[in-house]
C-alpha cells in the first residue's frame, strides 16, 4: 500500500495506518504530496520497493514474510496469499483451530494479523509452549510475538500488535533474533 501510494497516488493506505507510518517514519506528518516525496527518499521505502516482487526475504535460517503461504505447499508462493494470507497460513485443521507444523528447516518470521485476533491450539502433547498469559492477551487485546513451534521444528513467529488499528498502546512490534533463529528480546 505504501508503495501504491507513493508511485500511484492510492490512497487506499490511509484506511490502514498511513499516518501514524508517516509520523513514524518521518518525525511529524506532512500533506500527502510531501509525504509521497520524503517516503521515497527513506531507507524503509527503498527496501521495501526492492522486494516488491517477491513479497519475502529469505536466507540460510530465516524466512520474513509479509502474510503467509499454504503452509501445505511450502513450495509455492501465491502473491495473494504472501499479501494477504491468514487461517491457511496459520492452521493444520482450519475447524479445530490446531496450529500447522512449519515445514521449512528455517524460522519464519510473519506480520500482517494482530496476534490478539489468532487463537489457535497445538496437537496433543507435540508443543513447545504457547504461554498461559496468552488467552489473557486475547482479552485485554494486547498483541505479542507469538511463538508457533513444535518440539523438533523451527519456530514461526507472529509479529504484529495491530498498530494500524489507532489503539493508543499499540506501537508496532520490534523483535530481534540471533542469527540462528532464536528470539533474542521484543520491544512492544
Amino acid at each position: 500500500m505504501l508503495l501504491n501510494f507513493v508511485e500511484k497516488g492510492d490512497d487506499l493506505w490511509f484506511l490502514n495506518g498511513a499516518k501514524k507510518t508517516i509520523r513514524s517514519l518521518l518525525g511529524r506528518g506532512y500533506s500527502q504530496n510531501k509525504a509521497k516525496v520524503l517516503l521515497k527518499a527513506t531507507p524503509y521505502y527503498q527496501f521495501i520497493a526492492s522486494i516488491r516482487d517477491n513479497l519475502s526475504y529469505e536466507d540460510n535460517n530465516f524466512l520474513f514474510i509479509h502474510a503467509g503461504f499454504d503452509i501445505k505447499h511450502p513450495e509455492k508462493r501465491d502473491r495473494e496469499l504472501l499479501l494477504w494470507a491468514r487461517d491457511e497460513y496459520f492452521y493444520e485443521d482450519m475447524i479445530r483451530r490446531t496450529f500447522a507444523h512449519n515445514p521449512l528447516n528455517k524460522t519464519i518470521v510473519t506480520g500482517h494479523t494482530p496476534t490478539c485476533i489468532i487463537d489457535g491450539k497445538f496437537l496433543a502433547g507435540r508443543a513447545d509452549g504457547l504461554p498461559e498469559e496468552y488467552k489473557e492477551d486475547l482479552i485485554n487485546y494486547a498483541c505479542p510475538v507469538l511463538r508457533v513451534q513444535y518440539k523438533g521444528e523451527k519456530a514461526r513467529y507472529l509479529t504484529d500488535n495491530g498498530c494500524h488499528g489507532d489503539l493508543p498502546s499499540h506501537n508496532g512490534n520490534v523483535a530481534v533474533f540471533d542469527e540462528n533463529g532464536a528470539l533474542i528480546k521484543v520491544y512492544s
